[in-house]
């Protein structure tokens, strides 16, 4: 899954952007987040996790949604606006009829550059107490997370590897695309090493609902005991057995 970031003038569809929030000083919250940003309607969804090395840990996951604008100061002095609101990660199952009222745990401010790499941002969240907590004029980068440390191919297979160091507790993502109406689809497949275990697995449906658009399904796999192992995730066309891309995660836990 790759995506391009570019000008104004030149986005068109759906694509993906991963950001890190903060993280420049010591002890300070990070606040990763994976967002998919659909250009017609100008909208914003994905999934954002703060953390904080803190005791006891600080680890709020949030379900993002809102909305972006492009603001022109002077003719070649332009941002974009980006706001959105984040809810706890709740499962709800199906067929039980409507769930109860769930509060937002995150509101997110952020003023990128017209390229999207690059901003400023404030956010609020509620922390283990229950209590809001406000960051202010955090630096944000885009972050590199589709760009793999090894690339070859075996035949009409593509292998892709990537390098994920994690502290004991920590969590990391794979996200690729699922289409249930062309068929392709994404498996997993873990080893036995003993250093991760498998989080959590979210679906975020395309907003606005489009007929034929992809969802984006995000692992999420959690650092317990230090070492190495690796997570496999494989790409299968409708009606195959053989996968056509293979994406690989080499973990090192440390603590």
């Amino acid at each position: 899954m790759e995506s391009t970031l570019t000008k104004k003038n030149e986005l068109v569809g759906l694509f993906v952007a991963c950001y890190q929030i903060g993280g420049d000083k010591p002890g300070a919250p990070l606040f990763k987040v994976h967002l998919t940003v659909h250009t017609p309607t100008e909208t914003i969804n994905g999934l954002g996790q703060i953390t904080q090395a803190i005791h006891p840990p600080l680890d709020i996951s949030t379900k993002l949604d809102g909305n972006y604008t492009y603001m022109t100061v002077m003719p070649h002095n332009v941002h974009i606006l980006v706001t959105t609101t984040g809810y706890p990660l709740i499962q709800w199952p199906q067929h039980t009829g409507i769930g109860p009222v769930i509060l937002p745990n995150v509101h997110l401010r952020m003023v990128l550059s017209e390229d999207w790499k690059t901003g400023t941002a404030s956010y609020k969240y509620i922390d283990n107490n229950g209590k809001w907590q406000k960051i202010e004029d955090a630096p944000v980068k885009l972050v590199a997370s589709n760009t793999p440390v090894n690339e070859n191919k075996e035949g009409n297979l593509v292998i892709k590897e990537f390098s994920n160091p994690l502290k004991i507790g920590e969590v990391g993502c794979f996200s690729g695309e699922e289409n249930a109406s062309t068929g392709y689809s994404w498996e997993y497949i873990i080893d036995n090493s003993g250093v991760y275990k498998l989080a959590e697995k979210v679906v975020i449906p395309p907003m606005p609902p489009i007929p034929g658009a992809p969802a984006m399904i995000i692992w999420k796999f959690q650092a317990v005991k230090e070492g190495k192992g690796s997570i496999s995730f494989e790409l299968y066309p409708p009606g195959k057995r053989e996968p056509i891309e293979k994406v690989v995660f080499n973990i090192e836990v440390t603590k």
